[in-house]
């Protein structure tokens, strides 16, 4: 007698963004509190100048998978504006969007 199993690979509850320094020392750090559900994600609080590789991590009830590969760097800078109007929406934004091609390597 032969039983059936049948299995369902876990969905991914989001994905946890996380960076590294280039200069200097440090580990990859989480940027995000709760698991990101997007293609998109700003990292807050960075400081205008510095460089940074990003990478992410996919988390399902299974807990946390493989990281991806890095971004490579990134330097810090402000938004770039197409005019000066629109710099009004912009008060002090030092942050890098994250977007789905940097997921996939």
């Amino acid at each position: 007698m032969r039983e059936h199993i049948s299995r369902t690979a876990p969905c991914a509850a989001g994905y946890e963004v996380q960076k590294l320094p280039v200069k200097g020392h440090g580990d990859w750090t989480p940027v995000n509190a709760r698991p990101v559900t997007g293609t998109t994600f700003t990292v807050p609080n960075l400081v205008e100048g510095s460089e940074f590789e990003f990478r992410v991590v996919a988390i399902n009830d299974a807990g946390p998978g493989k990281p991806s590969k890095s971004t490579g760097p990134h330097k810090v800078r402000d938004p770039i504006c197409k005019s000066p109007s629109s710099l009004a929406s912009f008060k002090t934004l030092h942050s890098v969007m994250l977007i789905n091609s940097f997921f996939y390597a």
